[in-house]
């Protein structure tokens, strides 16, 4: 076989044509790129010491920002406290933030000085138990006993801790704590179903208050003494709202449904009262959907209902829809299911929740025969018309609505870009787009997206994103964008 090279007119061969050079980093110097990218491999294999060594010789301040997150976010075991706490205060619009200072506070040794604990506390509140106790601590010694107390009692009511941790708490401190406190502890722990951890807790308890406590642990272990100790008890212990939801949940789990729910109906719808209506929740929402299962539709409705949620969260939002579309679909009580659906539509306010609650209000409206109202709440609906629900009301409505066109998003102001550039953390997410550290650029994307205000700097965000070929986290900036109404 001949083959024949390519010639110029001339009869010159011409040169061969090489793949142009890649572009080097738009945001951060070469020399930073490559130190950076060696930090991020030395956290990676726990050389904490090398990866400070390398991050003193950087000489670009936000590049050298960057390297600093990349440590503390690694959580080297021998943090010092002192430096987490300046970087902290220097960055406090950077992500990772919570979980820096949480390391850093289960790091602080009990010899750490008093005045240490407290200069890392005048910027910020504690957010682990072991930061409150220590918080706690330096308040003692420094004579502040009423703030001290109330930093100790929050961390034993709220936080668990080790056996070693727990028994050195109450071996310095136990003579400050109640015994409401110890109750609290128990309460809270055995709604968490963390038996055993509040086990600890019982010897500490008041009688009546040990006696139920030990019922609710004998149903939440489901041992075979555990119908036993509850007929045992009283009907006022029995009526105990902690006891109630372990002896509902025991009943579900041994597919005693009917008197699982016939119990649940029983209990009030109190939020107060009940003292975890989550909890309560978590176990109706189950005995719902078997209900549903079963047929037993007055019993999932009641289920759905009968809640003790605060609005404004996304419990009682589900809690209402189910409600509400139970008695339209199921039980045929249009004006019932109404006052769920109006319930849940006052107590949301994302696109998707507002055109969910005006599309099903707009279906009872249907159910009761008066269509003017449904065209009324399927256009309130149809106004989101980038939700799911917002585009079924629009095809209800029909004629121009459906020919609503999805407009882009215009190219943000000279303002909105400056506004956007000179965010404190936009311009580490830039240097990650150099770095190719997709990780690290969601971590930042997420949480920069959370703090603008305006659809440019949105816009600014969404184009970044893309560029690093991070379609998801542009689609979020748009969802966050039509959330707060950028």
């Amino acid at each position: 076989m001949t083959v024949l090279a390519a010639v110029s007119p001339a009869g010159a061969i011409d040169a061969p044509r090489l793949k142009p050079a890649p572009p080097g980093p738009a945001y951060i110097g070469q020399s930073d790129l490559q130190t950076l990218k060696s930090v991020k491999d030395a956290v990676s294999r726990r050389d904490y010491n090398r990866a400070l060594s390398l991050t003193a010789s950087m000489a670009d301040a936000t590049a050298k920002s960057l390297a600093e997150w990349y440590y503390f976010e690694a959580e080297d075991p021998l943090v010092s406290i002192e430096a987490a706490d300046r970087f902290l205060d220097g960055h406090p619009e950077w992500p990772s933030t919570q979980k820096i200072q949480a390391h850093a506070e289960k790091r602080m040794s009990w010899t750490l000085a008093p005045s240490s604990v407290l200069s890392f506390y005048e910027t910020r509140d504690p957010v682990t138990g072991e930061g409150k106790l220590q918080l706690a601590r330096a308040q003692f010694v420094t004579g502040r006993a009423e703030a001290g107390e109330l930093h100790l009692k929050d961390a034993w009511i709220n936080n668990n801790f080790t056996l070693p941790d727990e028994q050195r708490l109450l071996a310095n401190y136990g003579d400050r704590l109640s015994a409401d406190d110890h109750f609290k502890r128990a309460d809270r722990l055995l709604f968490d179903r963390e038996v055993m951890t509040a086990k600890r807790a019982f010897s500490k308890l008041r009688p009546t208050d040990r006696r139920r406590a030990e019922a609710r642990a004998a149903l939440l272990l489901g041992g075979a003494d555990a119908p036993g100790v509850y007929n045992n008890l009283s009907a006022e212990d029995r009526a105990d709202p902690g006891v109630m939801l372990a002896a509902v949940r025991y009943f579900r789990r041994a597919e005693e449904e009917p008197r699982a729910i016939a119990l649940a109906r029983s209990a009030t719808t109190d939020s107060v009262a009940l003292r975890n209506p989550e909890r309560w929740w978590d176990e109706q929402n189950l005995l719902m959907r078997w209900a549903l299962k079963n047929r037993q539709f007055a019993d999932a409705y009641a289920m759905a209902s009968h809640h003790g949620l605060e609005a404004g969260t996304a419990d009682f939002a589900e809690a209402e829809f189910n409600a509400g579309w139970i008695a339209l679909r199921f039980l045929n009580e249009p004006s019932r299911a109404e006052k769920h659906f109006a319930a849940l539509t006052s107590a949301v306010s994302a696109p998707i929740s507002l055109s969910r609650g005006w599309y099903w209000l707009a279906r009872a409206a249907e159910a009761k025969g008066d269509a003017d109202l449904a065209q009324v709440r399927y256009s309130k609906a149809a106004e989101q018309i980038y939700t799911f629900y917002g585009q079924l009301a629009a095809e209800k409505i029909g004629g121009e609505t459906l020919m609503r066109k999805f407009e882009p998003t215009p190219e943000a102001t000279p303002e909105e870009k400056a506004r956007f550039g000179q965010r404190p953390a936009v311009a580490a997410l830039r240097m990650l787009t150099d770095i190719k550290d997709d990780r690290a650029f969601l971590i930042f994307a997420y949480q920069i997206d959370d703090q603008l205000t305006s659809r440019g700097e949105f816009r600014e965000l969404a184009d970044l994103a893309m560029r690093m070929n991070a379609p998801h986290v542009a689609v979020r900036a748009g969802k966050v964008a039509r959330r707060r109404a950028a």
